[in-house]
């Protein structure tokens, strides 16, 4: 069954290609599906502070590591 997407929100966001200050992930079955930088309180997203490090998984799926936290995004 596939999971509701959810938003992350963070200071930072980074990636092989880019780093984005105030930004935030959607993520579905573990999987980021979006990336948008965020102005005032978005909603429906969750604050997570600090840092949140986009990587590719072995199945070729992007990921999100939320630094602060030491947990994958679901």
């Amino acid at each position: 069954m596939e999971q509701p997407m959810k938003w992350y929100a963070a200071h930072t966001v980074t990636a092989s290609h880019g780093t984005w200050k105030m930004a935030a992930v959607a993520i579905q079955d573990g999987e980021v599906i979006g990336l948008r930088q965020i102005i005032g309180e978005p909603p429906n997203t969750m604050w997570l502070g600090g840092t949140i490090l986009l990587k590719r998984a072995d199945n070729g799926k992007m990921t999100a590591y939320h630094v602060d936290s030491d947990k994958w995004l679901k």
